[in-house]
């Protein structure tokens, strides 16, 4: 069995991501980004500005064999990317003197690419800042994803999918 976040856990999760500052403003659209989609989080850790569609609220995610494919966005998580990338910005130019030079999407504090091991550390963070009993992962919150949808009558192969699985038994 896997872990995943009930609809109210995740509810809960939102409302205590209140951001105060740009890197905290980073961490909630990473969450958002993960929920949003269902992506796993090596496709949001590759994600490059390019990749980004939010006129269509579209997301090209690079997955397991370098196959491409299409996830979307809720109106959250492209208003969270949205400030985000105005913050990452202001980020990167006071870091790097004006010059961007690293395309992935989600950057660390010295503008490189965010890896999967701080994803996993922000993920753990506000979970744990939010109170709840739960050993959630990024994986656990594409679990809810799938979850919810399953919930809310979204077919099988829709959901297969979406989270880029092959096999329907996965």
């Amino acid at each position: 069995l896997y872990t995943f976040m009930s609809v109210r856990e995740v509810t809960k999760l939102f409302e205590g991501l209140e951001p105060l500052s740009d890197m905290e403003i980073r961490d909630r659209a990473i969450i958002e980004v993960l929920y949003s989609t269902g992506a796993r989080i090596s496709e949001v850790e590759n994600l490059k500005i390019d990749d980004l569609d939010l006129g269509n609220n579209e997301v090209m995610v690079t997955g397991k064999g370098r196959k491409q494919r299409f996830v979307y966005l809720n109106g959250s998580a492209v208003n969270w990317l949205k400030n985000y990338l105005e913050a990452r910005n202001r980020l990167i130019y006071s870091k790097n003197d004006g010059h961007v030079t690293d395309r992935h999407v989600f950057l660390n504090k010295y503008g490189s690419k965010l890896s999967s091991r701080s994803m996993r550390s922000i993920v753990r963070k506000y979970v744990k800042r939010t109170h709840i009993n739960k050993n959630i992962t990024p994986h656990s919150i594409r679990h809810s994803f799938a979850t919810h949808l399953l919930q809310e009558g979204a077919g099988i192969r829709e959901i297969q999918e979406l989270l880029g699985h092959e096999n329907i038994s996965t």
